[in-house]
């Protein structure tokens, strides 16, 4: 390890020993800042130049999951739980050891995100300005979350996630950006369903995908990015394999419409010359 790598691993040993004071004082508002604020982004930088170093990041990132649930916070815990996730995956893919401390989270995630869907009603989860910060940060993750739990052959966690996705966005009140992810996490599990021969749901998914865009969009907003044009991609790409040819065309339509053959992500300004897509998605979801 290189002078400047020791140095600085130092450094975050000396935090982690005043992040694992406060926590067993019981001050868990006081070891929550120090993780969020020093800990977390001197751990980052240590994996940026090591990865030996991803171990006690995602260690570091369950135990600021498990302060979030201690705090009440189960949008924090359900973000840092998924970071760790991240972390854990690219640990032996380096050629390191898996901590045992980590063995476990894609479960614990999965767990973390039935809890969240379980609650009975989004009204009842009364949300700290931190989490509610943190909710389009979580749903962004759910995407990966869920290729990463589909890999370990696991559908149950990755439709877990998937209902997650639709709470975080029943939490945000219809942010469109969260929509985004929420669709893309639908056609994740109707893709996956496919592949696994649930022809019939992978069939509904997608239609739910499209509604919940007919639904979201209103008459008169607009929105694209290019997340949403590679999932209505894979979207075409599943219902091609499904049989479903006229609603496959129809939606790659709505990708060349909101496009124009461009590539990339349309700024601001280009938003306005795309056209209401909700034509294009209502004729897809009528051929299902």
């Amino acid at each position: 390890m290189a002078f400047e790598d020791k140095k600085l691993a130092k450094k975050a040993d000396q935090i982690k020993d005043e992040f694992l004071g406060a926590v067993n004082r019981g001050d868990m508002a006081e070891a929550l800042q120090i993780g969020v604020d020093r800990l977390l982004p001197i751990s980052e930088d240590l994996v940026e130049r090591s990865a030996e170093f991803l171990n006690p990041l995602g260690m570091t990132l369950r135990n600021l999951s498990a302060i979030c649930q201690r705090l009440g916070r189960p949008i924090g815990q359900f973000y840092f739980a998924q970071q760790s996730l991240h972390a854990a995956v690219l640990v032996e893919p380096h050629g390191y050891e898996l901590h045992p401390g980590l063995a476990d989270i894609a479960g614990v995630t999965a767990t973390i995100a039935a809890e969240l869907v379980g609650t009975s009603s989004v009204r009842q989860i009364q949300l700290t300005a931190a989490d509610q910060d943190l909710l389009f940060p979580a749903a962004a993750l759910i995407p990966q979350s869920m290729k990463i739990v589909i890999q370990l052959d696991s559908a149950r966690w990755a439709a877990q996630m998937r209902l997650a996705a639709t709470t975080l966005r029943q939490l945000s009140f219809g942010d469109l950006e969260i929509v985004d992810c929420e669709c893309r996490a639908i056609v994740w599990l109707a893709q996956l369903s496919c592949d696994i021969g649930e022809r019939s749901f992978a069939v509904d998914e997608i239609r739910a995908a499209l509604v919940l865009w007919i639904d979201q969009l209103g008459s008169t907003s607009r929105y694209w990015s290019s997340e949403l044009q590679e999932t209505w991609t894979v979207a075409a790409e599943t219902l091609d394999s499904l049989g479903k040819r006229k609603a496959a065309a129809t939606l790659r339509g709505a990708i060349h419409q909101a496009t124009a053959g461009r590539h990339g992500v349309l700024g601001l300004s280009d938003l306005t010359n795309v056209l209401d897509l909700r034509q294009y998605y209502e004729a897809a979801a009528a051929a299902l």
